[in-house]
């Protein structure tokens, strides 16, 4: 149950001051004065609620997992302050719903092969010295040079597919999913060396969209960020669903950068293809070629309109 079957809400009109469910104790002295903390410790027999301090509000937040009162809450706080992947060290923007044990580490280790999770630093060298996965548990789909795509399907490889969505919640404000992983295929982008394939981005949709969307996620992580992965995982995204004869568009909401990042793309195929057309067209025939939706479409043409 929620923190220890208790319900957790905020205090009207209070900033720092939160109440936990209807407690068993009663609390002495005074304690409701601007500034004063309450005293935790004594017990209360007529059911009014327990105060508790942001402190310990924050503290809960941190080891009780995704079950908090507040979904914008979760993203805000954070319960880990570096994870190691590879050989990078990288600071996590976002709570992510891991092992309420491992919060007890500060670092986080994650295998850049299969995404398995330590905290203990031991742990995780030993199962660097058994793991033989050297690139991801799917079919590759496409090479170019040292890129690779590779397609997961998510009830073939359960746990390495809630894995990889446990670490991209570290980085994705808006992603809630991380445990009913079947009804989606993953597609992994990768650079290939001696090593193996390393993940540098991904996205994931649904084997069957009822609102035509063709990314659920989509994420490249920080390291590799402002390098133009995001854009080839966007474009990749949309020359699948011109294989499938379909129109797509990015599952709602956005973040903000994911936002940003659509645009970009989408205004940027626009003016190439007008460009390079030298004739007119309307948003059906662009569409055709691009496999936007034309909602999409129009977005990115008053975009347009906007800058020229």
């Amino acid at each position: 149950m929620l923190l220890d079957e208790q319900d957790i809400k905020t205090e009207p009109g209070t900033g720092d001051v939160s109440v936990i469910g209807e407690g068993e104790g009663e609390i002495e002295g005074e304690g409701e004065g601007e500034g004063e903390e309450m005293d935790l410790d004594a017990t209360q027999n007529d059911g009014n609620p327990v105060y508790v301090s942001r402190e310990q509000e924050i503290e809960k937040l941190r080891t009780s997992g995704s079950m908090t009162q507040d979904t914008h809450e979760i993203a805000r706080v954070k319960n880990f302050s570096k994870i190691q992947i590879g050989q990078f060290e990288v600071e996590p923007w976002y709570f992510s719903p891991y092992p309420v044990e491992l919060t007890d580490y500060d670092h986080l280790y994650i295998c850049e092969f299969c995404f398995s999770y330590f905290g203990p630093k031991k742990s995780f060298e030993r199962h660097r010295t058994k793991c033989t996965l050297m690139h991801p548990p799917g079919n590759e789909i496409y090479r170019h040079d040292d890129v690779s795509f590779f397609e997961i399907d998510g009830r073939r490889q359960r746990t390495y597919c809630r894995n990889l969505c446990l670490l991209s919640k570290l980085f994705l404000d808006h992603k809630t999913l991380y445990y009913d992983v079947d009804p989606f295929l993953f597609y992994c982008m990768c650079i290939r060396d001696e090593y193996g394939a390393h993940l540098y981005g991904y996205f994931s949709k649904e084997k069957e969209s009822a609102e035509g969307y063709n990314v659920a996620c989509i994420l490249t992580l920080p390291q590799y960020q402002r390098l133009g992965y995001g854009k080839l995982l966007i474009a990749f995204s949309y020359e699948l669903s011109k294989k499938e004869g379909k129109l797509g568009s990015p599952e709602k909401p956005l973040s903000d950068l994911g936002l940003l990042s659509y645009r970009a793309y989408w205004t940027e195929t626009l003016v190439n293809i007008l460009v390079n057309l030298g004739e007119d067209v309307n948003l059906d025939e662009l569409a055709a070629m691009t496999a936007m939706t034309t909602s999409d479409g129009t977005i990115s043409t008053t975009n347009i309109g906007a800058n020229y």
